[in-house]
């Protein structure tokens, strides 16, 4: 009997530092959106955001992110209300991504994963920093083309101040056990 208990017991630790979830440490992370106009850059950032991944070995398993779209805050009510609209906001209030697998090599984070945004799908890579510090610190950026997701790059004052079409993600996340 305690042969079989001891080997449940083993069991289960073998589990548990296998496979740990890590949850998103919200005061410490931070995402932007960068663009530019024909006027000037801008920037938003990301009130509302959320992640999870399972920590495996080198990898991080079952990534899941989701931002809420009216959550984008540029400063500038016309901008947000523009980018809401191009949205499509209210048929698709949540950008998000996940993967299967992250391989973490060294300090990199690299792989594929599915974004999705106002309702399109599209396969991406994924090359990141990540720091293991007590916490796995993500970091870096992402550029992606607006019209790839079906999102008219906005415009302002009849259209004679145009968004271009190229953004750019930047992400710090902090993910803790």
């Amino acid at each position: 009997m305690k042969k079989i208990t001891l080997a449940a017991i083993l069991m289960l630790v073998g589990m548990v530092v296998y496979a740990q979830p890590l949850t998103l440490d919200k005061a410490n992370s931070q995402l932007s959106i960068l663009g530019t106009s024909s006027v000037h850059d801008w920037a938003s950032i990301v009130e509302k955001f959320d992640a999870s991944a399972t920590l495996k070995d080198n990898e991080l398993a079952n990534v899941k992110f989701e931002a809420q779209v009216k959550s984008i805050k540029s400063g500038k009510s016309g901008m947000d209300k523009n980018t809401y609209t191009a949205l499509d906001a209210d048929h698709h209030s949540k950008i998000s991504f996940a993967a299967s697998s992250l391989k973490i090599e060294g300090d990199k984070l690299t792989g594929n994963g599915s974004l999705t945004i106002k309702g399109k799908t599209n396969q991406i890579p994924v090359s990141l920093s990540i720091q293991q510090k007590g916490v796995y610190i993500i970091s870096g950026e992402i550029d992606l083309k607006m019209t790839d997701y079906g999102v008219e790059p906005p415009t302002a004052l009849l259209g004679t101040i145009k968004t271009g079409d190229t953004i750019t993600i930047a992400i710090t996340l902090s993910l803790k056990k």
